[in-house]
């Protein structure tokens, strides 16, 4: 091969190496006069936020919004108000105020016996629960001078004060209402309103006499608030009953008591719990434990399955909670080998 061939050859060879680098370079996106795409960077999720808590739900029952009352008429406020697990909250923790008084009028869900000047007032209840949250809630009433007009008189016959019964039971509610122009009170009268409630259950019924079976445990303020045809309006004394809480009955299904198992063995755990108010309990409800576990408690819920429970004999204990606090167990002994 000539020498001029072999130049030729040596030139084309040295001219692709410096095409290929070149490329290189192009395809990695090195180079000043390369402009590539960047990347988008991807959009991070924030972290997510603790459970936060919600403010309590409140509400005024009496007085009502746009009523009218006289100067020297005793008023009494009712509210109520849980906070978002649905505890009813009650003493320091409610407030009511009014637009017309420097200080607060009382405190709690009913205030009975408040005297108000003459005028336009705003009324607020607010309520703290113990979570540190705020609501409030507002009615506007009016007092007039006194008229010729005159307020009813109402009182409960019954149930009596302090009366005691079981829940589900069957309790009569009979109350009197009266006013000087318009004569006997109430739907079946033809005149005027009567209305009952209760501090736990909020409005029962707007009958003067009727029965209830299926009033929330625990202990209640009754009352009833009467208004006459021209809007006044009167409330009675309240009292107090008390709805005593059926426990509910748990049993354990699986296993059978005296059970032997080999450590590390699935253990399936099966109960139920009935309550006669709330019918039958599921999840957090049934709580089970052993007193061979460290940590107690080993699961909720009606079934589970465990190979976690160490050597050793167990007494396992499912506890049964109702909807008012109201508890039984039942309890069986197993060993683990």
């Amino acid at each position: 091969m000539s020498k001029n061939k072999k130049g030729i050859i040596k030139n084309l060879c040295f001219i692709l190496i410096i095409f290929l680098g070149i490329f290189t370079i192009i395809a990695s996106g090195g180079g000043n006069s390369v402009s590539t795409k960047s990347k988008i960077p991807e959009k991070k999720q924030p972290p997510p936020k603790d459970e936060e808590t919600k403010p309590p739900t409140i509400s005024i029952i009496s007085p009502e919004d746009g009523a009218t009352y006289q100067t020297g008429n005793y008023l009494t406020f009712l509210g109520n108000a849980k906070d978002y697990k649905g505890k009813v909250l009650s003493g320091a923790d409610l407030v009511w105020t009014s637009s017309k008084s420097s200080q607060p009028l009382g405190n709690g869900n009913i205030i009975e016996q408040v005297l108000l000047p003459s005028g336009e007032h705003k009324i607020q209840f607010r309520a703290k629960d113990s979570y540190g949250n705020y609501s409030a809630a507002s009615v506007k009433i009016k007092i007039n001078q006194k008229e010729d007009n005159t307020p009813p008189i109402v009182e409960i016959i019954s149930p009596s004060d302090q009366s005691q019964f079981n829940a589900g039971e069957y309790i009569g509610f009979e109350a009197q209402a009266y006013d000087t122009e318009d004569g006997y009170l109430g739907q079946s009268y033809g005149k005027g309103d009567v209305s009952w409630y209760s501090t736990i259950d909020g409005q029962l019924s707007s009958e003067t006499t009727f029965t209830k079976n299926n009033l929330s445990g625990g202990k209640h303020k009754i009352y009833v608030i009467a208004k006459d045809s021209l809007g006044l309006q009167k409330t009675s004394n309240s009292i107090e009953i008390t709805i005593k809480n059926t426990p509910p009955e748990a049993k354990i299904t699986w296993p059978p008591d005296k059970s032997t198992y080999k450590e590390g063995e699935a253990i399936k755990f099966t109960g139920t719990g009935f309550d006669p108010e709330d019918g039958n309990l599921y999840g957090s409800h049934l709580q089970w434990s052993s007193t061979g576990y460290t940590n107690g408690t080993f699961g909720y819920g009606s079934e589970l399955q465990v190979d976690f429970l160490p050597k050793g004999t167990h007494t396992i204990t499912l506890t049964v909670k109702d909807k008012n606090k109201g508890l039984d167990t039942d309890s069986i002994e197993i060993t683990i080998n």
